[in-house]
């Protein structure tokens, strides 16, 4: 069974019914090579924590939007946990070391977000203390409503997910991959053919027809870039990751803005 993978979201792809909403989701970059956190500097790794092994991991990414403001996506803070549990390492390419670790003040989920439908899949993240901008740490430039992202242009994606299918590895370094944008209608009906529906404030990407490249498990809620610009968060996509037929799916920055003044 082909599956779709909301990106910390499992959606089966060959069924129009969710699979269980406790299974392992994710998502990772496929066919990327590794980075540097100077080339994004408002790279954010988001931590969970394991009470069983008494450590904090990386289970999302995200992006620095101001001095004390992380974008990410929604499915990535609907756990029910203390804030304390909560962690965001800024300033490093490398998701279990360097950088400097933030504690987390408070947690915004928008308010419209539908887990099963995955809408709305955008949230924020608010530092107790701010971040220190440098060469290491900076916020993004983020797409406003008047930002046009065409068909066929070269998007960037990074995280620190999943690298190989067949074994699981996941990336200690950040990683990026470079994809394109495709056509909503097109992504659209392509998912309606599996009863899942693309929403308006969503657009995919990928290698389309070809396939071997892109975001999967553990990139959940990592920014997509189109010339440096945050157009979207990382949200999701099938099962295996990087498919040829069915793209990523990201949540669209620009249709936001007035909720992102309004909350960062």
């Amino acid at each position: 069974m082909r599956g779709i993978i909301g990106l910390c979201l499992v959606l089966a792809v060959a069924t129009a019914n969710p699979t269980t909403q406790n299974e392992s989701r994710y998502s990772r970059i496929i066919g990327g090579d590794v980075t540097t956190i100077d080339r994004y500097p408002s790279a954010v790794a988001l931590m969970g924590y394991d009470c069983f092994a008494n450590v904090h991991y990386q289970m999302c990414g995200g992006a620095i939007i101001n001095s004390r403001s992380v974008l990410t996506a929604a499915h990535c803070l609907t756990d029910i946990v203390p804030l304390y549990y909560r962690k965001m390492r800024v300033g490093s390419a490398f998701k279990n070391s360097g950088g400097v670790v933030h504690d987390v003040a408070k947690v915004i989920i928008h308010f419209e977000y539908i887990s099963r439908t995955v809408v709305n899949d955008i949230g924020i993240l608010r530092s107790k203390t701010s971040f220190e901008f440098n060469e290491n740490v900076a916020p993004g430039a983020v797409a406003g409503r008047n930002y046009y992202l065409g068909d066929n242009q070269p998007i960037w994606a990074i995280g620190w997910g999943m690298m190989n299918l067949t074994t699981g590895e996941g990336a200690e370094q950040l990683r990026e991959v470079q994809v394109y944008s495709i056509n909503w209608n097109i992504c659209a009906q392509r998912y309606n053919e599996n009863g899942q529906n693309l929403g308006e404030n969503m657009f995919c990407m990928g290698l389309l027809d070809v396939g071997g490249k892109n975001t999967c498990f553990g990139d959940s809620g990592s920014p997509v870039y189109h010339n440096n610009v945050i157009v979207g968060v990382c949200s999701w996509g099938p099962s295996p990751c990087a498919d040829a037929r069915f793209p990523a799916v990201n949540t669209l920055v620009s249709a936001y803005e007035d909720w992102l003044r309004a909350n960062a």
